[in-house]
């Protein structure tokens, strides 16, 4: 539970934090989940790791 949430509610609807995880499971649950996409191609992720290191010497 996010203590902003539940500081936020504490009072006023303390069940509140109930819901919040029900949501949550509900959201993350097997069902729910689709395909991922594609992964990069591997010249896709070497040109990627290029960029990377090509910043990281400037």
């Amino acid at each position: 539970m996010s203590r902003p949430t539940r500081c936020a509610t504490a009072d006023a609807a303390p069940d509140t934090w109930r819901r919040l995880v029900a949501y949550f499971l509900q959201a993350f649950a097997a069902e729910a989940a689709g395909p991922l996409p594609d992964p990069p191609t591997l010249q896709q992720m070497l040109r990627a790791q290029l960029r990377i290191q090509r910043s990281a010497l400037r």
